[in-house]
């Protein structure tokens, strides 16, 4: 269920190239109820394969999806940024994703 206009719930989970582990440990101690939508960026090499999706869904209870522009955010579930991009949150609850200069 998409979360109301002007108002939003995120945990926003932010890891080197190294924090997989730190990603399961968390994650995977989420309840199937958990009443927030979870944000993941992790710094992974422009060219590699989005394999973090798929790695995190084995561990976690909450549904785990590629993040994709212009998508609302839905509690209970986790968006992973996907690789070289910047991951954003527009009003409203929107994903933004950025290819804009590092910062």
């Amino acid at each position: 269920m998409p979360l109301p206009a002007g108002r939003f719930d995120a945990v926003v989970l932010g890891t080197s190239a190294g924090g997989l582990a730190a990603l399961e440990t968390v994650l995977g101690g989420l309840p199937e109820d958990f009443p927030a939508a979870v944000l993941v960026v992790q710094h992974r090499h422009p060219a590699a394969a989005d394999l973090l999706p798929g790695l995190l869904g084995q561990t976690c209870s909450l549904p785990v999806e590629s993040a994709a522009d212009k998508v609302l955010l839905c509690p209970g579930k986790v968006y992973v940024a996907p690789p070289d991009y910047h991951l954003l949150v527009e009003r409203g609850g929107l994903i933004s994703l950025s290819v804009d200069p590092r910062v």
